[in-house]
């Protein structure tokens, strides 16, 4: 059997549940839609325990660490976070993954989100939801990188000995 969560990489745009007999799930990526038998939250679950840790190990400590309850992002892998568009157990949520986007109001309840390559997808929520998610993934994210530098021994602290002599008893 294929594994279908490989399409979930910094190549993916979007998931969301594809209203068809044959497919549950389907992929909108920078290189074209994709099918799967697999559900949303299956094809995320794999995808993470690709990247050593389970969906709801990876949502906790975004909850955790950013004070994020509802609807948190969550990494994938240390470049690819996602957001939900509304509960993910609510079968209309879709999956927008971090890219570079704008947000067009349409109606009241639908959003437009236009990606960088021209991909369009619309959700059935407000503007309001999508900007609000949209900072909460640029959030985590910010935290990703910052923590990156604080541990990476290429950064010393200024004025810092990293060779201290060793003292003598």
């Amino acid at each position: 059997m294929k594994d279908d969560s490989l399409l979930l990489d910094y190549r993916a745009l979007a998931l969301r549940s594809a209203f068809s007999t044959d497919y549950l799930s389907e992929i909108i990526t920078t290189h074209g839609t994709y099918y799967s038998k697999m559900s949303p939250i299956e094809l995320l679950e794999e995808a993470c325990l690709r990247h050593h840790s389970s969906k709801r190990g990876r949502k906790e400590a975004a909850k955790k660490l950013l004070k994020f309850h509802k609807k948190p992002p969550f990494l994938i892998s240390d470049d690819v976070a996602v957001f939900p568009t509304m509960s993910s157990i609510h079968p209309e949520c879709t999956w927008i993954f971090s890219h570079f986007f704008e947000e067009e109001l349409i109606a009241k309840e639908e959003t437009k989100i236009k990606f960088h390559d021209g991909t369009e997808v619309i959700v059935p929520v407000s503007l309001y939801t999508v900007q609000q998610q949209k900072l909460k993934v640029l959030a985590l994210l910010s935290h990703v990188q910052q923590s990156k530098r604080k541990y990476i021994p290429e950064y010393p602290l200024f004025g810092m000995n990293p060779n201290p002599p060793m003292q003598q008893m």
